[in-house]
C-alpha cells in the first residue's frame, strides 16, 4: 500500500465515506438541537419527522448541500445568540425542505436542488457543472440549490479571489469535457480520488471578472487558479488559469476537493479548538506565493493546515503518477509539480 493510498483509507481521516457519515449526523443533530431549543410548532414538527425517516441516502444529499448546511449555521447561531431565533430562516429552511419532500423530483433529485448529474464520468454522483441551463433555471423556480450557491458566492468570495470583483460564469459543453476529462484522469491514478471529490463537492463553478463581458478572451486577468471556501460548502471554483489545460485543471479540482474534504472533517471531528480565531493565530509566511492584497501570502495557522492536507496528497499523487508511468498525465510537468509539492511542505 503505498502513501496515496494510505492517505485516502485511513478510517478517521481518508475514508470519504466514513467522514460523510460524520458530518451529515452533525447536520441531523444540530437541527435536533434548534427543535429542543425552540419547541417547534407543528408544521416544522411535521418536517423534522418527515427529515428522521428519510432514507439516509437522501438525508446525506440534502444535508450535503452548501445552502442548506448555511441556513442550518445560521439558525443555531441565532438560537444562541442575544436576539434570539431567526424566524425568517427557520421559515426559509422549513419551506425549502417541505416542498424539497413532497413535490415531484426532478430525475430523482428532490425539488428545487440541482437535477441530475452533468458529470457522469467516471461516476453519475451529483457533481453538478454550473451551465447556462442551470442557472437560468433558478430565475423561475422559488427557491433553486444554484441560485443560492451564486448569491453565497457574491456575499463570501466575489471580493476576495481576483484583483476585481468576480461573479460565477456559465460553463459551455467544452467547459463540461474538459472536466469530465479531467475527473477521469483522476480515476485512473486512483479511483479513491474521483470518489473522494463527489462526496465532498456538489459545485463545479467557473469564475471570472464580473466584466468578463468587455474584455477579449485572451486578456489577462489577475484572479486566482482554482479557488475555495470554508464560507461556502461543497463548491469549488476555477478560472480559466486552470481551466485551459487538462493537466492543471485535474490538479485544480484534486486540490480544492481535498480542501472540501478538510472542511468536512474539521465540522464532523472539531479539530481545531473552540477558542481558535484566524484573526488573532500567528502566521505562515508562503514564500513561494506572490504577495497580493486580495490574496496575501502571511496565512493563518487554519490555512497553512488547509494547504499542508493538499501538498501531502499532491505528493503521493505525482509519486504515483510517475512510479506507474501514466503517460496521459504529462510525466515532465508531474515531475515538476512534484518538486512544488515537496517544496510546499
Amino acid at each position: 500500500m503505498d502513501l496515496l493510498e494510505k492517505l485516502h483509507t485511513d478510517h478517521r481521516f481518508g475514508d470519504s465515506a466514513q467522514i460523510l457519515s460524520r458530518v451529515t449526523l452533525h447536520y441531523h443533530g444540530l437541527l435536533a438541537w434548534c427543535e429542543l431549543r425552540l419547541g417547534l410548532d407543528g408544521r416544522q414538527d411535521a418536517l423534522w419527522r418527515q427529515l428522521q425517516s428519510l432514507q439516509s441516502v437522501d438525508r446525506t444529499f440534502i444535508l450535503r448541500s452548501g445552502p442548506i448546511r448555511e441556513m442550518i449555521e445560521q439558525l443555531a447561531t441565532s438560537i444562541s445568540g442575544p436576539g434570539g431565533a431567526d424566524l425568517k430562516i427557520l421559515s426559509t429552511l422549513a419551506s425549502i425542505l417541505t416542498e424539497a419532500f413532497q413535490l415531484p423530483r426532478n430525475a430523482g433529485v428532490p425539488y428545487g436542488f440541482d437535477a441530475a448529474p452533468t458529470i457522469t464520468e467516471p461516476y453519475p454522483l451529483h457533481l453538478i457543472v454550473h451551465t447556462k441551463r442551470s442557472i437560468e433555471s433558478s430565475a423561475v423556480a422559488p427557491w433553486n440549490e444554484a441560485e443560492a450557491v451564486r448569491q453565497m458566492f457574491d456575499r463570501e468570495m466575489a471580493n476576495d479571489v481576483g484583483a476585481r470583483r468576480c461573479v460565477i460564469r456559465a460553463a459551455d459543453s467544452s467547459d463540461v469535457g474538459r472536466f469530465e476529462e479531467a475527473l477521469a484522469l483522476l480515476g485512473r491514478v486512483s479511483t479513491h480520488i474521483p470518489t473522494d471529490v463527489a462526496a465532498h463537492v456538489r459545485h463545479l463553478c467557473p469564475i471570472d471578472f464580473e466584466c468578463w463581458e468587455q474584455m477579449l478572451p485572451e486578456e489577462y486577468r489577475e484572479i486566482g487558479q482554482s479557488v475555495s471556501s470554508h464560507l461556502v460548502p461543497s463548491t469549488c471554483f476555477f478560472s480559466y488559469h486552470s481551466m485551459g489545460r487538462t493537466e492543471t485543471l485535474t490538479e485544480a479540482i484534486y486540490h480544492e476537493a481535498l480542501h472540501k474534504k478538510l472542511s468536512n472533517i474539521l465540522v464532523a471531528d472539531s479539530v481545531l479548538s473552540d477558542d481558535y480565531n484566524p484573526l488573532t493565530s500567528e502566521r505562515f509566511v508562503s514564500y513561494w506565493n506572490q504577495d497580493t492584497a486580495w490574496n496575501p501570502n502571511a496565512w493563518e495557522f487554519d490555512r497553512a493546515l488547509y494547504a499542508f492536507h493538499v501538498y501531502v496528497h499532491l505528493v503521493a499523487y505525482y509519486k504515483r503518477v510517475l512510479a506507474e508511468r501514466i503517460v496521459e498525465a504529462n510525466l515532465e510537468w508531474c515531475s515538476s509539480r512534484l518538486e512544488q509539492a515537496r517544496e510546499g511542505l
